[in-house]
């Protein structure tokens, strides 16, 4: 998402990790239920995507996987606040993870699974014996889609809940990004995807 418009009461959230040195980002979206976003309801999201991020989701990762910060910002008109934490956390999985450009991908829907423009996300960090050939075990991947399901829920009992953004539309960007609640995640594939953006 290039655009830069404001986002009413609407927090976006970036989950920094690096892979074998190579730096990624997990991007994502949260309103908050009761407006206007103050520091304190940001400090609260931060603090609760740390919590999940460092003591639930990262340890499904593979070696060589550090979550390194967690930033917030708030994209509400005219606001201009802030809430970051440099973590630099490795996991403790014994078993190597795969390159940084190997990934398993999510899909978010809002109304349906068959949602024509689910966002996505795409995990790093896949421990070598979690592919065989090019697929993903189907049992783990179907415990980071649960893990991620459940982590990106947390905050809903602090405020804030988990959207989809959308900032164009008929190919024109929007004055105000409009949100959508995320309804459900689920896998896009057990074939590994091919992960191309960095920092």
């Amino acid at each position: 998402m290039s655009s830069s418009a404001p986002i009413p009461d609407t927090a976006e959230v970036f989950i920094n990790w690096s892979v074998h040195g190579v730096q990624i980002q997990n991007v994502v979206f949260f309103r908050a239920f009761s407006p206007p976003v103050t520091q304190a309801k940001l400090d609260i999201l931060r603090g609760r995507i740390d919590f999940a991020m460092r003591n639930n989701f990262k340890g499904i990762l593979g070696a060589g996987v550090i979550l390194r910060s967690i930033d917030c910002i708030d994209r509400s008109p005219t606001s201009g606040l802030t809430s970051s934490i440099l973590i630099n956390s490795p996991t403790f999985n014994p078993v190597e993870s795969h390159p940084s450009s190997i990934a398993l991908g999510l899909k978010h829907w809002v109304f349906t699974p068959s949602d024509l423009h689910p966002s996505r996300t795409f995990i790093s960090g896949i421990p070598e014996n979690r592919v065989v050939g090019n697929e993903l075990d189907p049992t783990w991947a179907e415990g980071v889609r649960a893990l991620w399901s459940t982590n990106m829920g947390l905050p809903g009992s602090f405020g804030w809940r988990y959207v989809r953004v959308s900032l164009y539309f008929a190919g024109a960007s929007r004055a105000l990004g409009v949100t959508s609640d995320i309804n459900g995640t689920e896998l896009q594939s057990l074939r590994v995807s091919s992960q191309h953006r960095r920092l």
